[in-house]
């Protein structure tokens, strides 16, 4: 086997360990040129290890993706190249063991944290926040699928929205009184809204207020008010963007892009390990 170290094609095997089912064989071996140790796996062609994500997808399992994910968390860390092949061995061997061929990555990214833990604590922090913000780059990546909650009294803006955010794929909540709304937006849960500020029943000042006591879902004002002070009581009441109509549908649904893409980038912002984080861990 070539070497990953130095590329020599001259190595001897150190140990051999077959899997308890007997599906393949790990094999340590040596480099007879630089000393370096590295593993190799025999399994039976044709059966092909598999990873279950949360929405239900399978993918070929692949060793070197933890090891990555792993070289990663313990950079510059007191953690051996031997105790990071022993984690993903482990991993691996879960698999290999299980009848099905297949594990979860749920439990993949579980055994990894209880390891590192363990192991050491800076490392269990980042590997920890690493999995935060893949969490959300997918969130990002499903954009299309996000919620727009519309509310507005006029019948006419809600149809012409709604046929442009859902061909563009997004998932469309109207609510069409003021008084309605708080209760739609918390049993609806969505990722934006547009609203009016002049509403029957209660404003969309008073609408906004009341959702930011308990959530920073980013909200677009549309309304007809076009007076700068309007303005500048609805950005000070928590508002993301204010657009005065009339209005084309084109920049509504550009605005929401824009707003969404600025929404997640501060999100992935909060979740990016810090040196005050890194050093408390330490300690």
């Amino acid at each position: 086997m070539i070497c990953p170290n130095c590329g020599e094609n001259d190595d001897k095997v150190l140990d051999s360990r077959a899997s308890s089912e007997g599906y393949e064989i790990r094999r340590r071996r040596e480099c007879l040129k630089c000393g370096h140790r590295f593993s190799t796996i025999e399994r039976i062609e044709g059966l092909i290890p598999m990873v279950v994500k949360k929405n239900g997808v399978r993918e070929a399992y692949n060793e070197s993706k933890i090891l990555r994910s792993l070289a990663v968390a313990c950079s510059k860390r007191p953690v051996s190249s031997e105790q990071m092949n022993g984690i993903a061995t482990e991993i691996t061997d879960m698999v290999n063991n299980n009848f099905k061929r297949e594990i979860s990555s749920t439990a993949i990214g579980e055994h990894i944290m209880e390891r590192l833990r363990k192991l050491d604590k800076v490392a269990y922090v980042r590997q920890r926040r690493i999995g935060r913000v893949r969490n959300i780059l997918n969130r990002g990546d499903q954009m299309a699928a996000n919620k727009v909650l519309l509310v507005d009294d006029d019948p006419s803006i809600i149809e012409v929205l709604k046929l442009y955010f859902e061909k563009e794929g997004y998932q469309v909540v109207t609510c069409m009184q003021g008084d309605k709304a708080f209760a739609v937006f918390n049993t609806s849960k969505p990722d934006i809204i547009i609203l009016d500020l002049m509403l029957p029943g209660t404003d969309g000042n008073d609408i906004c207020r009341e959702i930011r006591k308990t959530s920073d879902v980013p909200i677009i004002m549309l309304t007809a008010r076009t007076d700068t002070l309007d303005k500048i009581i609805g950005l000070e009441l928590g508002a993301d963007d204010y657009i005065p109509k009339p209005f084309e549908p084109k920049e509504v649904l550009a605005r929401v892009k824009a707003v969404l893409r600025r929404t997640e980038r501060a999100r992935i912002s909060s979740h990016i390990p810090a040196s005050p984080l890194i050093r408390s861990a330490m300690l």
